[in-house]
Formats: structure tokens, C-alpha cells, sequence
């Protein structure tokens, strides 16, 4: 929980991994996982039902995106059609039967071969209300989905690390020889990634989205992407296991652009992001993008792209259109702050040395991000003294370790800052047990927890 210091404002963030399951050892480089079958999540039948649904719903991408809106009273749609499918269309309305109900401007393009794209934007929402929404497929309405506004003046939402459904083809199922390949791959990890989202809103029934780390799905071409960017089709499948939780027809998801993301547009086409053509931090799948809630802003980053005076541009421009936000949040992939087997990597301690003065010239109070797959907090301090950094290391002085040690007594699950004195970096765990990296074996000194 971060609070500022002078104020009342307080943000809840809810940190998501499956810590409970049990991890397998593979074969695969650098990596653990999680067999879905094996965990307390499949019990009661579980497995088998999520199994046969995803048999009859597989490799067909159409649910619903909610993505939040420029701003509390906003939310964006976006799903997929078929390309014979000549009508799209979505409503809203604030009851089951849709009396009254507003029709809303639909959007339609070209997606991957077969299908195309469909966006449409509500607006005027009112706090603390639920409304409910159905859209045309095949020439039918679907059913009724609900989704609640909230309080945006004191709010939740949820972090989690790489979904990167698809990411455990190559692991050997206990008591087989041979790997499970893609399709049971992606049943395997979206069974999981709906455990985590069923957990997290157990514990935050009252959280208004989600932020992601990035990563969604795992396959695109990493060999020849320029070529194939708007053509790729092999991550689809991924993304129908992605889509698949029923969750995420009535919780919002502001997602983060990873390196798996980023090398195919199909990105583009599930996610409506807010505030998306900026023209700052751009790859294949999009660009840097922001948002608004309440009195807080969320700054997107595409951290793929390591341009940071673009990421600078784009912070700056899009601070100057919300002058009153008093807290400012960061999103992005690559972990610059993080423990794991990527903290050493050459881009890593490019981007860890670009961006943390632009980050402390911006005032941001807290920084998100994945790409490790392993848990890891490092609060870096301002620079008036408590922390210096140098030769791309913290050294961290008397009075700053005796901060974190307090930060750290809190709670076992809570971590208390003020904001006024640095900043806050997380890195997430994986939320769908795809895939596991290791902690590097020297922790490092900016570390407080991993």
C-alpha cells in the first residue's frame, strides 16, 4: 500500500503469483513451471471442466477486451469477428433487459486472416454503478456481461507478472516423455492465469482493472518479424487462452507491450488502448500509452522500444495534459530494478541507467514491471543523499537501510512508503506458471526483497 506523505490519498496494489503451486523440474533452460492439474486449483473436477471448455472455445480468439478509458468515466471494447461476419455492433445499458440501452459506435478492421477487429468506446459512466453490455457474434446478441464502476477517489486494482500463455510447449508432463506442444500449453497456462484472477478477486472484490507486466502470450517471429508482423497468425491461439478466463468479460486490464508482444500487431487488435498514437516508444504491436484515474496517472511504457527520450517525450506530454495528477505510476515490461536472470543484460543496464533520471526528474512514485518471471522490490531513494547510484549499482547508506528495514516490518503482504523520498520499483512473478527464471545467485545491493 503506498501512501503519500502529505495527504490521504492512498492506492491498494494487490501483487499476484501462484506462490501456492508447486513448482516441476524441466528440462528447458532457466526455467521451472506449473502443471496445471497438479495444482489445488484443479481439484473437484476442475481441470476436466476447463478442459472440455476450452476444447469447444479453442483457438478461436473472439471474446471481449475491456480496456479502462481515457479516464474513470470511460471504457474501451474491443473484440473480434469473423470476416463474414458483416454486422458488428454493442450496447449498453444499466439493467439485464437493455432498456434504454445506448448503441455504441463500433469500429471494424482488418485483424489476422479470417477475422477482423472491432473498437467501440463508452462514455459518462457514473461512479459506483453497474452496468451491463452484450455484442453482436454471428448475427446474434451475446449474453448480458455486467461490469461496476467504482470510487475512483479510493481504489484498488491488481499487478501482475508474465501471463505468457503458451510458454510451457516444451516442458514433459509428470509421468510422459515427450513435450505437451502448443494447444495443451495453452490450455495448461490459462487454466492457471484464470486461478490467479479468481484469487486476486477473492482477496480485491473491489478493484476497478488490472495491470499486466507484458507478455500475454509467448510465440511470434522472432526471426523474421518485419515480414510477418501483420500476417502472424501461430500466437492466436494463445491469445484465445488469454481471453479465455471469464473474469475478464466484466475486470478491465491495462496491459503492458512485453518482447513477446511486441514482434506481431496482434497486439493491437485485442487491446483498445487509451491514448495509444502519441507516436512515442513504438514497435509492431504499439506504442506508449496513458491513462487516468481519480487522481492518478498511469504511464504505459513500450519499453521494447529503448529509445528513452521518446519515453521522456511522451512522459512529459502526457503530464502536462493531467496537471493535477498527484501520483504517478509507471507500467512497463523490462525490469530495470529487478533479480533475476535478465537484471545483467546488456538492454537491461541501458534502460536501468536512461530511464531512472528521467524517472526521478518526473517525480514518479512507483515503477511496474515483469520480464524475470521472479518477485523482487528495490525502493531507490531520492537524490538528495540516501541513495547513490553509481556504475549501475545502488550503494545503499546507513539511514536508507534502516528506511527499508521499517517499509519492511509493516506487514508481511503490506509495504509503506512515502513517495517524497524515492521511488518504488516491483517486479512481478509469473501469473500463470508458464514459466519460472532463477534469481541470480549474488543478490544485488538495491535489492530489499526477491
Amino acid at each position: 500500500m503506498l501512501y503519500r506523505k502529505i495527504g490521504i490519498t492512498r492506492i491498494a496494489i494487490v501483487c499476484f503469483a501462484i506462490w501456492s503451486f508447486k513448482s516441476v523440474e524441466v528440462a528447458a533452460k532457466n526455467a521451472d513451471w506449473t502443471e496445471a492439474k497438479k495444482t489445488g486449483a484443479a481439484t473437484a473436477g476442475a481441470w476436466k471442466e476447463w478442459c472440455e471448455n476450452w476444447r469447444h472455445q479453442g483457438n478461436a480468439p473472439v471474446q471481449m477486451t475491456l480496456t479502462p478509458g481515457k479516464d474513470e468515466s470511460e471504457l474501451n471494447f474491443s473484440w473480434y469477428s469473423t470476416e463474414d461476419d458483416l454486422e458488428s455492433n454493442i450496447r449498453v445499458a444499466d439493467n439485464e433487459q437493455f432498456e434504454g440501452a445506448i448503441y455504441l459506435r463500433v469500429i471494424t478492421k482488418k485483424a489476422t486472416k479470417g477475422f477482423n477487429y472491432n473498437r467501440a468506446i463508452v462514455a459518462n459512466l457514473q461512479a459506483n454503478k453497474t452496468y451491463y453490455y452484450s455484442y453482436m457474434v454471428a448475427g446474434r446478441w451475446t449474453k448480458a456481461y455486467e461490469f461496476q464502476t467504482k470510487d475512483s477517489s479510493n481504489f484498488q486494482f491488481v499487478f501482475v507478472g508474465d501471463v505468457q500463455i503458451g510458454s510451457s510447449y516444451d516442458n514433459i508432463p509428470e509421468g510422459e516423455e515427450e513435450e505437451q506442444g502448443q494447444e495443451r500449453a495453452v490450455c495448461n497456462d490459462s487454466f492457471n492465469w484464470n486461478a490467479t484472477l479468481q484469487a486476486a478477486y477473492k482477496r480485491a472484490k473491489n478493484l476497478s482493472f488490472i495491470v499486466t507486466a507484458g507478455d500475454q502470450i509467448q510465440s511470434g517471429n522472432f526471426k523474421n518479424s518485419e515480414a510477418t508482423y501483420k500476417t502472424f497468425r501461430e500466437n492466436e491461439i494463445e491469445y484465445a487462452g488469454y481471453l479465455l478466463p471469464e473474469l475478464l468479460r466484466k475486470i478491465p486490464v491495462a496491459t503492458t507491450i512485453g518482447n513477446h508482444d511486441c514482434l506481431s500487431g496482434n497486439y493491437s487488435y485485442h487491446f483498445n488502448n487509451p491514448n495509444s498514437k502519441m507516436g512515442y516508444g513504438a514497435t509492431y504491436a504499439g506504442e506508449d500509452y496513458y491513462f487516468s484515474y481519480g487522481d492518478t496517472i498511469f504511464l504505459m511504457l513500450n519499453t521494447n522500444n529503448e529509445n528513452a527520450d521518446e519515453h521522456e517525450a511522451f512522459i512529459e506530454k502526457a503530464l502536462s495534459s493531467n496537471k493535477d495528477a498527484r501520483w504517478r505510476i509507471v507500467a512497463m515490461h523490462q525490469d530495470i530494478f529487478g533479480s533475476g536472470e535478465h537484471s545483467n543484460d546488456e538492454e537491461i543496464v541501458s534502460l536501468r541507467k536512461a530511464l531512472l533520471p528521467v524517472f526521478r526528474k518526473y517525480d514518479i512514485d512507483l515503477a511496474l514491471a515483469g520480464h524475470d518471471h521472479t518477485y523482487a522490490r528495490a525502493f531507490i531513494a531520492d537524490a538528495r543523499g540516501l541513495t547513490i547510484f553509481m556504475n549501475h549499482y545502488a550503494i545503499i547508506e546507513r539511514e536508507s537501510k534502516r528506511i527499508i528495514q521499517l517499509y519492511a516490518k509493516a506487514c508481511n503482504d503490506i509495504v509503506c512508503y512515502s513517495s517524497c523520498q524515492g521511488i518504488l520499483f516491483l517486479t512481478a512473478n509469473s501469473s500463470s506458471g508458464s514459466k519460472y527464471y532463477k534469481l541470480i545467485e549474488k543478490q544485488q545491493d538495491y535489492i530489499e526483497a526477491r
